[in-house]
């Protein structure tokens, strides 16, 4: 059989999180968070399959060796926030490693991350903090995408639907983050969903942060589905663009269908 392609890995099933605690632990507010307005919340509607292959589709159908290890898939049993965060940020990791080494070798622009693997870990290396849980970085610790972790029973994406006080509270942590990391993209890690998620600065006031979001549930599987994996990969393909890594006015940002035909190296040769 011929090997299967970054997106068909990106695309099979995931592994389960099952919830199995009851009490609720809401988040407390951190007065030092950066800011971010209820009105400054939208969808980030072009965040879609359609969009992203139209941007790495050259990427998404290169060759990928499976991992052995997620032949059969994991399921686990999620009792504490320190175990989620633990098993998602791993499990993440672990499925997107191999269609990374696929792919970064093909990209034109920032062609010295060919040479770089990607790391992850659970704090910034650029930091001394240690509450930083969840990066992406590279070896010469550039942080390409930050996450924060909330059990489904505090936090899901409907509460940002309804730009609810803890949910706007989940964006400033994860805002305060991008903005010490340096990167405009993030994402919330629950039991239930990867929420991804892009920062501008506001062009009202350059200490609020305009905030575009879009959910993937775990559970999402198929050729042809946007799954979290394939999500949280395409962040990470977005990022190694330092052009457009940094966090910048609204009016400034491209849209993804900017970045439409991203050449690969070869190509360009």
């Amino acid at each position: 059989m011929p090997p299967q392609t970054i997106q068909e890995v990106l695309t099979s099933q995931a592994p389960a999180f099952v919830l199995n605690v009851n009490a609720s632990i809401p988040p407390k507010l951190v007065h030092t968070w950066m800011m971010v307005d209820p009105k400054d919340v939208k969808c980030w509607q072009d965040f879609n399959l359609s969009a992203l292959r139209n941007a790495y589709g050259h990427i998404f159908d290169l060759p990928c060796p499976t991992d052995p290890a997620f032949d059969e898939h994991g399921h686990f049993v999620i009792k504490t926030l320190d175990e989620l965060k633990q098993h998602g940020v791993e499990t993440l990791y672990d499925l997107i490693r191999c269609p990374l080494q696929s792919a970064i070798p093909k990209l034109k622009r920032s062609v010295s991350w060919s040479k770089n693997e990607i790391l992850c870990d659970f704090k910034a290396p650029a930091t001394k903090i240690d509450w930083l849980w969840g990066v992406f970085y590279t070896m010469d610790k550039t942080n390409l995408v930050v996450s924060c972790s909330r059990l489904s029973n505090t936090f899901t994406s409907r509460d940002l639907q309804q730009k609810g006080p803890d949910a706007i509270y989940t964006l400033r942590q994860l805002a305060t983050y991008a903005a010490i990391g340096q990167t405009r993209y993030g994402f919330i890690l629950t039991d239930q969903e990867i929420v991804v998620v892009r920062f501008h600065q506001s062009c009202r006031n350059v200490e609020q942060y305009v905030v575009e979001w879009e959910a993937i549930p775990w559970e999402a599987s198929g050729r042809d589905t946007l799954t979290a994996p394939l999500a949280v990969f395409s962040l990470v393909l977005m990022s190694l663009d330092s052009e457009q890594r940094y966090i910048v006015s609204d009016n400034k940002c491209i849209r993804l269908g900017g970045l439409e035909g991203y050449p690969d190296m070869e190509s360009s040769s």
